[in-house]
């Protein structure tokens, strides 16, 4: 969609969308049917599964993989350690 930024090397698969002033970063792999909402990053080497959905203002660090729905404001941090961190709560 609109002001959204594909980077070089980056792989889109069919039918998938890409919200409103995301980023997808050089060497990123988005499958087939993927769902990435508005104002969202993926870091550079960045895999969605098919049929994946990646919310609003969300983060998926640089070789992250994502395997299945992340919510609205999560983080997924690949490196050093996994982990899926919630949207901060904080005023």
């Amino acid at each position: 969609e609109a002001h959204s930024v594909i980077n070089f090397t980056a792989s889109i698969g069919h039918e998938s969308v890409l919200g409103p002033f995301s980023v997808v970063s050089p060497g990123c792999l988005i499958s087939g049917r993927t769902e990435i909402g508005a104002r969202t990053f993926l870091g550079s080497g960045a895999i969605t599964y098919p049929r994946s959905r990646i919310g609003d203002d969300c983060t998926v660090s640089a070789q992250g993989v994502v395997a299945r729905k992340l919510d609205d404001g999560c983080r997924l941090i690949a490196k050093p350690n996994a982990m899926i961190l919630p949207p901060d709560d904080t005023p």
